[in-house]
């Protein structure tokens, strides 16, 4: 794993939040790239020099960072490379100083979070046609 803020994998990253985000989840009027991307850390799964996931941390403050659009191929899921990526990222940002970390989780994901110790924070709203809840952790 490992973090890029240079866009050296930006071809990948796009490629595979089109077919997790899009083909996939179908959801509604999202944006697959933005103007956060730019500003954003993004954070790699290799496997075999081969992008398998990816999410990006996006900074709130001085001391809280959101953790989104986090993808994970559907070949390798369940084998923990999605729990690897949050944690690595965590690490990276405590790191940094950052002792709070938020993200906003796809209600059916939720759990997924919850086992690495995120609290949901926030009632159920809806985005991009899914049911999302925002969650929070402090390290």
């Amino acid at each position: 794993m490992k973090y890029d803020q240079t866009t050296e994998y930006w071809d990948e990253i796009v490629k595979i939040r089109n077919q997790i985000f899009l083909n996939e989840q179908g959801l509604k009027d999202f944006d697959v790239c933005d103007r956060q991307d730019s500003v954003a850390i993004h954070f790699i799964v290799l496997l075999e020099n081969v992008l398998i996931g990816c999410c990006r941390g996006k900074k709130i403050n001085s001391k809280t960072m959101q953790i989104e659009r986090v993808c994970i191929s559907p070949n390798f899921r369940k084998k923990g490379f999605g729990k690897e990526l949050i944690k690595f990222s965590m690490k990276y940002f405590h790191l940094k100083g950052i002792n709070k970390v938020i993200l906003c989780s796809q209600l059916d994901k939720k759990i997924f979070y919850e086992n690495l110790g995120f609290q949901e924070i926030g009632n159920v709203l809806q985005y991009y046609g899914k049911e999302h809840v925002l969650m929070e952790i402090y390290q």
